[in-house]
């Protein structure tokens, strides 16, 4: 929701804050398909292991998000589907 809200704001003010927040929706949208996967997969006993992947991951990438951006410096997650253009 963050994410979403932020980019809905800020999409019009700067284009370093319309691309970082953007990006940052897209892995939002990615990390809640990954969630909802693996919490369907703890039927079958991987997905108590594949959400707590998927959490560490993506809290790691948050932060070293948060690092670079409030450096000034654009950030790439690795990991990411380019949903919102």
């Amino acid at each position: 929701m963050g994410p979403l809200i932020f980019w809905l704001v800020t999409k019009d003010k700067s284009e370093f804050q319309r691309d970082q927040s953007r990006e940052a929706l897209n892995f939002g949208i990615l990390y809640t398909l990954a969630m909802i996967a693996s919490t369907i997969l703890i039927a079958v006993f991987i997905g108590l292991l594949l959400s707590s992947a998927v959490w560490i991951t993506m809290l790691v990438f948050t932060i070293m998000a948060a690092m670079a951006v409030n450096r000034g410096e654009m950030y790439r997650y690795p990991v990411n589907w380019r949903l919102v253009k």
